[in-house]
């Protein structure tokens, strides 16, 4: 059986490429018809954005979500994350030639 997967990794590690927010790999619960549903997604965070609050961006699966970090690792039931700076990021990708995830504890299924 073939597992559908979204684009998250592809997605947040462009963004991180290209604007220079962190990249964040995480083990998020899922919501509506797969809740409960533990899975690994990737996203963004703009440290100290608006207001001097954190941001998540995720622009994943066709989203464009800007949400203060606190409310969606919340809303996401996050509780094991990673965070790449882009250095860090480019690294990973071109030792492994993959977007992730590249953290073992975060390396369940793939959003």
């Amino acid at each position: 059986m073939h597992k559908k997967t979204g684009d998250c990794f592809i997605v947040a590690y462009r963004l991180a490429m290209s604007h220079g927010y962190k990249l964040v790999h995480a083990l998020a619960i899922g919501q509506g018809p797969i809740k409960g549903i533990q899975y690994s997604h990737a996203f963004n965070l703009l440290e100290s954005g608006e207001f001097g609050i954190d941001w998540v961006i995720d622009k994943s699966n066709g989203l464009d979500v800007k949400i203060p970090a606190a409310v969606y690792f919340k809303l996401g039931g996050i509780k094991v994350s990673k965070t790449y700076t882009r250095q860090e990021a480019m690294r990973h990708a071109l030792e492994t030639r993959n977007y992730g995830p590249w953290d073992p504890k975060i390396l369940k299924n793939t959003s």
